[in-house]
């Protein structure tokens, strides 16, 4: 079973949450949250996260600049989610 259906099956023990945008991925990434799978569809590739309600309630901080992330954690995700990228 791939994991993409393992985490439709537990949805009720995870909420997930989805992005195609690299650089919220990025952001999740380096605020601690867990990249739990990737799905491409088409041309896009979509990052799955851990957290759902945490996420959508730091979005906006996001978005408007209010939520910070340390420097080095950030370079760490950009690397990390750009290796993947060119890994799919």
């Amino acid at each position: 079973m791939d994991i993409l259906n393992e985490i439709k099956r537990d949805s009720n023990q995870y909420s997930t949450y989805s992005t195609k945008d690299y650089y919220i991925a990025s952001f999740l990434k380096a605020k601690g949250f867990k990249l739990m799978a990737t799905d491409k569809k088409g041309k896009d590739i979509y990052f799955i996260f851990e957290g759902k309600e945490k996420i959508e309630n730091i979005l906006p901080g996001f978005y408007n600049g209010t939520e910070k992330v340390i420097a080095i954690d950030l370079i760490g995700a950009i690397r990390n989610i750009k290796s993947m990228l060119h890994n799919i």
